[in-house]
Formats: structure tokens, sequence, C-alpha cells
């Protein structure tokens, strides 16, 4: 499945989730040489509709910038 095809990207583009960045977190590595960023993403339906393909219970994610 290619990247435009996912479920998650065309419920962002019809407004029909949210994400939102709810807490971060920057710390350093190695001695101070490098930088580490941990994201926290909350995925949200906005509204509660019909449409089977475009349901979505809201969950968190984790991504971490090095």
């Amino acid at each position: 499945m290619a990247a435009s095809d996912s479920p998650l990207l065309k419920a962002l583009a019809a407004h029909k989730v949210s994400a939102s960045v709810v807490d971060l977190d920057h710390y350093r590595i190695h001695g101070g040489m490098a930088i580490e960023t941990d994201y926290i993403i909350v995925v949200e339906p906005n509204e509660i509709g019909d449409d089977e393909t475009m349901s979505f219970e809201s969950f968190r994610y984790a991504f971490g910038y090095h």
C-alpha cells in the first residue's frame, strides 16, 4: 500500500481526524554531542460518522527524532 492510500492520511486530509503533539522531551546523549527528541502525538476523530471506511479510535503514538 502506498502512503497516499493510507486510511490515516485520507482521514487527515478530509479533516475527519486531528493529530496534535501533547508532550515532548529532548535530552542530550553521548556527553552532550547529540540531542534526542521524543514526541507523543494523539490522533482523535473530529466527528463521529456513518462512514465505516473513515472510522478511527483515538490513539497515541510515540516518535523519536535522533
